[in-house]
């Protein structure tokens, strides 16, 4: 089974949108300024393979129905809640002009890119610590980044028709 993200009309999300830049189906990607305290000054994030992801969803499912199933076959009177939070990253942080750099290597070619006006949400970094996913669930992320890229443009060029 292959997983990727697919989503219709213009991505909001980085790298199908970086993605169908390289296509030539959207004329170029807006980065939000450059001028944050980062070493390239573009936005850190810590970005995952969708596979990753997917694999940490059914772990943390797994892992609460077991915790319901001890909790209905137990005498006691178990009083944990029946959510967690974990967070799920790579410690693999890559700034946005990273990762055009990544998929202009992956693509064979330049990404068409301007400098933008910055957005008044953005934050300069957004990570997380995922050491709680890797101790309670046991998962930790499988595939890099530049997998994630690969995959990706694999998984365009040979998907042509359910790309738009």
């Amino acid at each position: 089974v292959v997983l990727w993200e697919n989503p219709k009309g213009i991505p909001t999300n980085l790298l199908p949108f970086i993605l169908r830049v390289a296509k030539k189906e959207i004329e170029k990607i807006t980065v939000f300024w450059d001028d944050y305290p980062t070493p390239d000054g573009t936005c850190i994030r810590d970005y995952i393979h969708i596979e990753d992801l997917a694999q940490a969803h059914l772990q943390s499912y797994e892992y609460l129905y077991h915790k319901k199933e001890i909790k209905e076959n137990s005498e006691e009177e178990i009083t944990t809640p029946s959510f967690e939070v974990f967070n799920i990253w790579t410690w693999n942080w890559k700034s946005v002009k990273e990762m055009l750099s990544i998929a202009e290597t992956v693509v064979w070619e330049p990404i068409n890119f301007e400098i933008g006006e910055r957005r008044d949400w953005d934050v300069a970094s957004s990570v997380a610590n995922p050491i709680k996913a890797k101790q309670v669930l046991g998962w930790e992320p499988k595939k890099t980044i530049v997998e994630a890229v690969e995959d990706a443009w694999n998984f365009y060029n040979n998907n042509k028709e359910e790309t738009n």
